[in-house]
């Protein structure tokens, strides 16, 4: 029988499945070699060694002799700066795996599955983006997903936000209506980054159901990072997204400005659900 969770995460409780010794086993391997790969990295030391006569009729101090030895050690480490920042939340990672267990009352296979089988894949736009139109049309990309055009529909790719304060994630003419995540997935959270060369946006709030969360400011880390993480990722305290809970994401931006903020996480669903490139649907 499978054992019954409450998680407390980030302040917030959860009601979870505990993971079989079958989908640990699919979640380390999913984890550590795909969406999180580490790889090994050999660090090589030298030590002056002193070895003396090995027939065991002489102390060790007559005849020594002092030489130069390497040692080996191997080490894992992340691949990139996104399999890092995966890696710092992996336990988290699997905690939401459980609370998706009793979410969505899978089974979970890691990468692969078929039907109502769980698996887990990085977050994809149109797991949490909408177009600006009346009515939930999930977005295709990270583009800018303005609600400014007078049309209603969403603004052209290159389109800037609005200077201050504007909508990102939720519907309508001007993204303000919170959107629903499907009822086949569990959203986590994890961090943000803007892979527009100059980001204009200085910080992201979510309000998840009724609780909304303290701002991520993203300006100051990305403004100051050097040139080998030019993308960088800003962490963000780790929210969950269950099945049909809405969500309304705001920014605030200091000027008026392409950019392409991307949510960075991971989706837990159906196999169903999560083999699709696209779905213009919401399921609620």
């Amino acid at each position: 029988m499978t054992q019954q969770l409450r998680i407390d995460l980030e302040g917030v409780n959860y009601q979870g499945e505990g993971l079989d010794e079958d989908e640990n086993l699919a979640f380390n391997l999913a984890f550590d070699r795909y969406l999180a790969p580490l790889f090994d990295q050999i660090d090589l030391t030298f030590a002056e060694v002193t070895a003396g006569a090995m027939d065991g009729t002489t102390d060790l101090n007559t005849n020594s002799v002092t030489r130069q030895a390497q040692l080996e050690r191997r080490v894992k480490i992340p691949q990139d700066v996104l399999a890092q920042t995966y890696q710092a939340r992996r336990e988290v990672v699997r905690a939401a795996i459980a609370v998706a267990k009793s979410q969505l009352n899978g089974a979970f296979r890691g990468l692969y599955g078929s039907q109502n089988e769980l698996i887990i894949g990085e977050m994809n736009a149109w797991h949490i983006l909408r177009k600006a139109n009346a009515t939930e049309l999930p977005a295709e990309a990270w583009d800018m997903w303005s609600g400014t055009a007078a049309s209603g529909t969403y603004t052209a790719q290159g389109a800037a936000w609005a200077q201050g304060a504007d909508n990102w994630i939720g519907y309508g003419s001007t993204n303000a209506n919170a959107i629903h995540v499907d009822k086949n997935v569990l959203l986590v959270i994890l961090g943000y980054t803007d892979l527009a060369a100059v980001s204009p946006v200085q910080s992201v709030r979510l309000q998840v159901g009724n609780i909304t969360y303290t701002p991520t400011i993203l300006k100051t880390r990305i403004g100051l990072s050097p040139a080998n993480y030019r993308t960088p990722i800003v962490g963000a305290k780790t929210q969950l997204l269950p099945p049909r809970t809405t969500c309304l994401g705001t920014i605030y931006t200091d000027r008026a400005i392409a950019s392409e903020l991307v949510v960075i996480g991971f989706s837990i669903g159906t196999a169903d659900y999560m083999n699709n490139h696209y779905l213009a649907t919401v399921s609620t």
